[in-house]
């Protein structure tokens, strides 16, 4: 039964895709995704409470569900590289994503779903930020946001920066102090 329901859950978020490859994202209906997919109102409930959760799920089966691999193994470049190309491959939707602004906006998603992945990173890692004045929290916040950042402006600037180039920039403004860029 669960294969059928995440199936569910994967059609319906793939009518949200190309409906969102077509018009701006506070246009779509759950009407529109409905028709898209050939379900019944009812099924859209049955998976998601409303649109923006339905977004919520298609970025985290684009960006993170098939990486978790990587995260698991902690083979953290060959998550960041995977990433990247996955919205790379996928630079319409996300730039048509980030148009989202709001209460929902599209940056407040990537942020919950990366400040968890930092997070998890910290804790495998051991980090122990009680020497720092910050909470784990924070720090996966502070680095979600700066992720966000470099991705939404490689985004909205058409991706013409190579791919190798923005993990090379992530990398490096990630690992390094300020006084270290400087």
């Amino acid at each position: 039964m669960t294969n059928i329901k995440a199936s569910m859950k994967n059609l319906l978020a793939e009518g949200l895709y190309l409906i969102m490859l077509q018009k701006s994202f506070d246009k779509i209906t759950i009407k529109q995704i409905c028709d898209k997919t050939g379900v019944i109102r009812g099924t859209f409930y049955n998976h998601f409470i409303d649109k923006y959760e339905a977004l919520e799920y298609l970025v985290y089966y684009l960006l993170i569900q098939d990486k978790m691999k990587y995260l698991e193994s902690k083979q953290y470049n060959d998550l960041m590289h995977s990433t990247i190309q996955s919205i790379y491959e996928h630079k319409d939707f996300f730039y048509k994503a980030f148009q989202i602004v709001g209460q929902n906006n599209f940056d407040s998603i990537l942020e919950n779903l990366y400040k968890k992945i930092f997070i998890q990173v910290i804790d495998e890692n051991k980090l122990k930020t009680k020497n720092l004045l910050v909470s784990k929290e924070f720090l996966s916040t502070y680095y979600a946001n700066s992720f966000i950042f470099i991705i939404k402006n490689w985004v909205n600037h058409g991706c013409t920066t190579s791919q190798e180039e923005i993990c090379y920039t992530l990398s490096f403004l990630l690992t390094k102090s300020f006084y270290e860029v400087m």
